[in-house]
């Protein structure tokens, strides 16, 4: 399934085959990043239309701003339908895709998302910049994320998160540390 994310004066406009669903936004943002929002928004939206026998995967995204600039981003899924790579490209003056990041994600046995890492292409080989690891308790419960940095060839600690639960799952506290 194709997707395309399209803005037009300071709206994105997401098509899903004939459905259409606007998403407002200013276009002098950063556009790879509020792509970035828009997808995590329209990937939630299509897995909870999902039946047993439906698969709503998206293969890419094109976001074309007023001006014409382009950035787009690939797919790759596991046997389990879990995302675990997005690559993002812009065209060039040229009308070239061009690499220049990628994300790599990382599921446990319960298919819990347990690290992501961010990376830039740098025209010869991919560097590390970002990652960010999970960790969940016996019942699946997200207790801890870690915002790492890649510094001087070493991951830097930048923010972490932690939750505690009650006996039946409930959220009772979140502890942020900078």
């Amino acid at each position: 399934l194709s997707t395309a994310l399209f803005a037009q004066q300071d709206n994105f406009l997401y098509s899903e085959k004939t459905l259409l669903t606007s998403f407002k936004t200013q276009t002098y943002d950063e556009p790879a990043e509020k792509l970035k929002q828009e997808l995590n928004q329209i990937i939630s939206k299509l897995n909870s239309k999902r039946s047993a026998n439906e698969n709503f995967l998206i293969d890419s995204l094109i976001s074309e701003s007023v001006s014409g600039a382009k950035i787009k981003f690939l797919f790759e899924y596991n046997p389990d339908d879990k995302i675990i790579e997005r690559t993002g490209f812009y065209n060039d003056i040229n009308g070239n895709w061009q690499m220049i990041e990628k994300d790599e994600y990382f599921y446990d046995t319960n298919y819990n998302l347990i690290r992501e890492i961010y990376l830039d292409w740098n025209n010869v080989t991919w560097d590390s910049s970002l990652q960010i690891l999970y960790i969940y308790n016996q019942t699946n419960n997200l207790i801890s994320t870690t915002l790492q940095s890649y510094v001087s060839s070493s991951w830097e600690n930048e923010v972490r998160n932690t939750n505690t639960y009650d006996q039946v799952g409930n959220e009772i506290t979140s502890l942020t540390e900078l």
